[in-house]
């Protein structure tokens, strides 16, 4: 791996290409769900929803998954997002503790580092992530 490469696993280089985009779209749901969809599907649920005769259904949840965390975002009914983390052993919840969006981030960021340095998988779908 090039000196570039590692400082895009860098958490702080992960979490600012993570603001920069919701600055962009102003949809943190719609911005996480259109940049991890490829890269990291396999880790991702996406719920979306959408009245009977709308065009657009819009991201109502996202659950990443690595290992022991799980992180989720969501938006309620009136517009406003929820953060949280869990902490999860053999499929039970043990702790899910509800955070600040920007303190959400920081931990994502965290995690998709750590992530990245065990998988050379997980290192090009982040490098992928950084790069669009």
């Amino acid at each position: 791996m090039s000196s570039d490469e590692d400082k895009g696993m860098e958490p702080d280089v992960l979490a600012s290409s993570l603001r920069e985009g919701l600055e962009e779209t102003q949809d943190l749901l719609d911005f996480l769900a259109m940049k991890f969809e490829g890269p990291l599907s396999h880790l991702m649920t996406v719920r979306r929803k959408g009245g009977l005769f709308s065009k657009k259904s819009s991201v109502h949840e996202i659950t990443l998954r690595f290992d022991d965390r799980h992180f989720q975002i969501s938006r309620d009914s009136r517009g406003f997002v929820s953060a949280k983390i869990m902490k999860e052993v053999r499929g039970i919840v043990l702790k899910t503790e509800l955070v600040e969006v920007e303190e959400w981030i920081r931990h994502l960021a965290q995690e998709l580092a750590r992530q990245a340095e065990r998988s050379a998988a997980m290192r090009s779908a982040l490098s992928q992530f950084i790069l669009e």
